[in-house]
C-alpha cells in the first residue's frame, strides 16, 4: 500500500510532464524562431525530466528502495519546482552600486521567469528586495575568506547552481596570481567535494581600472583551470563576464552600475539556460540519482553531456 501511494504520487508528475511536452511541441504558425527555440529548450527539459520519472515510477515497481523525502522532492519539483542559486563572491555579488542592492540578481530573476524558469536565490546574506535578496555575497572577501565557510553554506541552502565571482579583492590586495589561482583551486575542490551535484559556473571577473594587467592575466587561468576540474569529473562551467562588463559600465572603477549588473545578469542567464538544455541542471534540481539517468540514457555527449564546459 505504501510503495502503490508513491507510486500514484509520481504517475501524476508524469501525467504533468507528458501535458508539458504536448504544450511546449504544439507550435503555432504565427511564432517567430526565437520563440520556437525556447519552446524546444523546455520541450527537451521535460523530455529528460520525464525519463528519470519513468525510472523512478520502474524502480518501485521493481522494489527498489527509494527514501521517502526523495521521492516527495522528486514529485513536487517534477510539477514545477524551482531552481536554487547560490550568488557567491564579494561586494559585486552583494550589488554595491546598484540601486536596489540586487546587483545581477533583480536582473537575473526576471530573465529566467520570463523564459518559464522558476529560482529560487539561497545564502545567508540579505541585500536588495527580498525576492532576490538572498545570496552570498560578502564585501571585501577575497578567496581565502570564503574557503572556511563554503562547506557549511553549501550544505545548509543545498543549491542546484552555484554562481561564483571572486579574485577582485585579491587583485586589488596585491596578492600574486599564482596565490590567487590556488586559492580558487582549492576553493572548487572543496565546493566539488561537499555538494558535487551542484553546478559551478566561475565567472572571468569583471574589469578594474587601476589593475588591468592583474586582471586580464588572472583572467586568463581560468578557462584551462576549469578545463582540468571537468576533465576529473566536476559538473564546473566558466563564463567570460570580464567582456560583458566595459570600463564605463563601472560607477566607481570596482562595481557595475544597473547597466553593468544587468550585462552581468545577461551572461549568468545563457549559461544557466545552457545548463538547463544540456542536462547540467536536471538530475541535481530533481534529486534523481544519476545511476537511473546514465542506465537510460548514457551521459555521452550526444544526449546527456553533463561535463560540458561550454
Amino acid at each position: 500500500m505504501f510503495k502503490r501511494m508513491f507510486i500514484r504520487k509520481e504517475n501524476l508528475a508524469l501525467h504533468s510532464l507528458l501535458k508539458k511536452l504536448y504544450i511546449y511541441y504544439r507550435l503555432q504558425p504565427q511564432e517567430g524562431l526565437g520563440k520556437v527555440k525556447v519552446r524546444h529548450m523546455f520541450a527537451k527539459r521535460y523530455l529528460q525530466q520525464l525519463v528519470c520519472a519513468c525510472g523512478m515510477v520502474v524502480s518501485m515497481a521493481n522494489g527498489i528502495h527509494v527514501g521517502v523525502t526523495q521521492l516527495n522532492t522528486s514529485a513536487s519539483m517534477l510539477t514545477g519546482g524551482s531552481i536554487r542559486i547560490m550568488p557567491l563572491g564579494d561586494s559585486i555579488t552583494a550589488g554595491n552600486g546598484s540601486r536596489d542592492h540586487g546587483g545581477y540578481r533583480t536582473y537575473l530573476q526576471y530573465m529566467l521567469r520570463s523564459q518559464g524558469v522558476n529560482v529560487t536565490f539561497v545564502g545567508s546574506q540579505h541585500y536588495g528586495p527580498a525576492s532576490s535578496g538572498a545570496d552570498e555575497g560578502h564585501p571585501g572577501a577575497r578567496i581565502t575568506d570564503l574557503s572556511p565557510h563554503i562547506v557549511q553554506w553549501l550544505t545548509t541552502y543545498q543549491p542546484d547552481v552555484t554562481l561564483l565571482h571572486i579574485g577582485t579583492n585579491d587583485i586589488e590586495h596585491h596578492v600574486p596570481l599564482g596565490v590567487v589561482t590556488n586559492h580558487l583551486s582549492h576553493l572548487l575542490d572543496t565546493m566539488t567535494a561537499t555538494l558535487p551535484t551542484t553546478l559551478i559556473i566561475v565567472a572571468q571577473i569583471t574589469p578594474l581600472c587601476h589593475f588591468m594587467p592583474q586582471v586580464q592575466a588572472y583572467n586568463a587561468a581560468i578557462p584551462a583551470l576549469i578545463a582540468a576540474k571537468a576533465a576529473q569529473g566536476a559538473r564546473i562551467r566558466w563564463v567570460n563576464m570580464y567582456n560583458a562588463v566595459p570600463l564605463h559600465d563601472l560607477g566607481d572603477c570596482v562595481h557595475p552600475t544597473d547597466v553593468g549588473y544587468q550585462r552581468m545578469a545577461q551572461v549568468w542567464d545563457t549559461a544557466i539556460t545552457r545548463g538547463i538544455n544540456d542536462g547540467d541542471l536536471f538530475a541535481g534540481q530533481l534529486g534523481c540519482p544519476w545511476s537511473w539517468m546514465e542506465a537510460v540514457c548514457p551521459p555521452t555527449p550526444a544526449n546527456f553531456p553533463y561535463t560540458s564546459t561550454r
